[in-house]
């Protein structure tokens, strides 16, 4: 495991689709059908290869802030979307 993945506040889950944001948390499907509730104060989605704006445009009105980056911005190279994703999250702390 890596650094951030030993992080106790840091819950992280694949192939799931978000249904549902609201004040009880992430409602997700996962691949099965099966659906789950996550709490959280704050959620990082991280999603395709190619910008989808429409999409990203959705997220505006579920959450007081909403940051682009990687892919969610403009198809770029793994480091640029780290580094994007890096000032998007020591942002968050500034709240």
């Amino acid at each position: 495991m890596n650094e951030i993945e030993n992080q106790p506040n840091l819950h992280t889950e694949l192939e799931q689709k978000v249904v549902s944001i609201d004040a009880a948390g992430v409602h997700t499907q996962d691949k099965d059908g099966k659906m789950h509730v996550y709490e959280a104060d704050t959620i990082i989605v991280a999603v395709g290869l190619a910008p989808l704006k429409d999409e990203v445009e959705a997220f505006r009105e579920l959450a007081p802030q909403v940051s682009i980056v990687g892919d969610c911005n403009k198809a770029a190279q793994m480091n640029e979307a780290i580094l994007a994703g890096y000032f998007a999250g020591y942002n968050l702390q500034r709240l």
